[in-house]
């Protein structure tokens, strides 16, 4: 099967990070049923997320969170075919920087920064524990 990969940015409408619970919790839900998998990071600005599944089910996927009011100045920074995904296991994992802590791209702006740069900055943070001092998971 063909196998898809998205990351994009958005700003929170809810700059606390109050929809993130809800966002997690549905997508979850949709993303077992759908096949989809990734990972949802908000730092003090952005929402990051990556998403990974048949790249049908992945263009509507984009196309409902474009249009989720949730997303404000929704970017599309990466999407491209892949062999294998990186979150197996991961329906949607969630991940929140604490304030104050330079958040994913270390207070770079994420427009300056390529579709693979946010990827692998998505994969560190969830994977590595000296980034996580300054996240807390998101259950």
């Amino acid at each position: 099967m063909l196998l898809t990969q998205a990351v994009y940015f958005s700003t929170p409408r809810n700059p606390r990070g109050g929809d993130l619970g809800d966002i997690l919790a549905i997508s979850r839900r949709n993303n077992a049923a759908l096949g989809v998998t990734g990972a949802l990071v908000l730092d003090d600005i952005f929402y990051f997320q990556l998403l990974e599944g048949p790249r049908n089910v992945l263009s509507h996927v984009i196309g409902t969170i474009q249009q989720d009011t949730r997303h404000l100045n929704f970017t599309l920074a990466l999407f491209r075919d892949i062999e294998a995904r990186a979150f197996t296991d991961w329906t949607m994992a969630g991940m929140r920087f604490l304030p104050g802590s330079g958040g994913l791209t270390g207070g770079r702006d994420p427009l300056a920064l390529s579709g693979r740069d946010l990827h692998d900055l998505i994969c560190r943070a969830m994977t590595r524990d000296d980034l996580r001092k300054d996240a807390e998971p998101v259950m």
